[in-house]
């Protein structure tokens, strides 16, 4: 990931990026069940379905004007969105994770997995 991020002229480091810089977004169960190792290349870590993640994610850009504000919408979702930036990591003696400590208000302690859709419809094909 930090190879794409340099050959693509994105600062690899995400507190190095700026509002210039796009949103770096990781998602897929690899991130999520231990996001800590890319935290620091990533602005968002997508925790759950893309299907319903992606919904969520264009509301935030479209109503939200700066990348912080972004940031911070997303992470108050609660549920689907870890946003490291937002949170201050303490570490155990043996280097794994105790604790989050959410740095602004209204960001939760704990990223939850984004619900499925919560209405299912049966798939079907219309032809006119």
């Amino acid at each position: 990931m930090a190879r794409m991020l340099q050959l693509s002229g994105i600062p690899v480091w995400s507190a190095k990026r700026t509002h210039f810089d796009p949103l770096v977004i990781m998602g897929g169960a690899a991130s999520f069940l231990n996001p800590e190792p890319i935290a620091d290349f990533t602005d968002v870590i997508a925790v759950g379905e893309g299907e319903v993640l992606a919904f969520q994610l264009i509301d935030a850009v479209l109503e939200n004007e700066t990348k912080d504000e972004i940031l911070l919408a997303l992470a108050k979702i609660g549920r689907g969105f870890y946003v490291p930036s937002l949170y201050d990591v303490i570490y155990n003696d043996d280097g794994t994770v105790f604790d989050y400590l959410p740095k602004e208000k209204g960001v939760p302690k704990r990223v939850g997995r984004a619900p499925r859709r919560l209405t299912r419809r049966k798939a079907r094909s219309v032809v006119r």
